[in-house]
């Protein structure tokens, strides 16, 4: 569950429908202290605006749909391709009109030079943008 720290805010949604046929992204911190931390995030960089929901988008490796991590011994970007990665985004709700999106996301990361193999469960967003 994310939560903020010293009233800082703890999630983010960004979405521009101009910018690559449509882009979004989603990140949220648990930050305990300085040293107790992390981040997730994930993103569509490019084609949602010819996306229509219920989707299953496929986050093994891909470079238009991907997911970040970050604590204090690992950093994992959105779409680096040296990072082992199986998981997958649902959007489940997608209206334009009503401004709401709606989804649940999993996934397995691995990186050399990270101490641990990170497992995202269960995520699951319901925003409107």
């Amino acid at each position: 569950m994310p939560q903020g720290f010293g009233g800082t805010n703890n999630l983010s949604i960004d979405y521009d429908p101009r910018i690559n046929n449509g882009i979004f992204s989603i990140s949220a911190e648990n930050i305990i202290s300085q040293n107790n931390f992390s981040s997730i995030g994930i993103g569509i960089r490019d084609s949602l605006n010819f996306m229509k929901a219920p989707l299953q988008l496929n986050l093994n490796n891909n470079t238009v749909y991907g997911i970040f991590y970050s604590d204090r011994n690992c950093f994992i970007t959105y779409f680096d391709t040296t990072v082992s990665r199986k998981g997958t985004l649902i959007l489940t709700t997608y209206d334009k009109t009503k401004r709401v999106i709606a989804g649940t996301f999993d996934a397995i990361l691995f990186k050399f030079g990270c101490t641990d193999t990170i497992r995202i469960t269960k995520g699951r967003f319901d925003l409107k943008f």
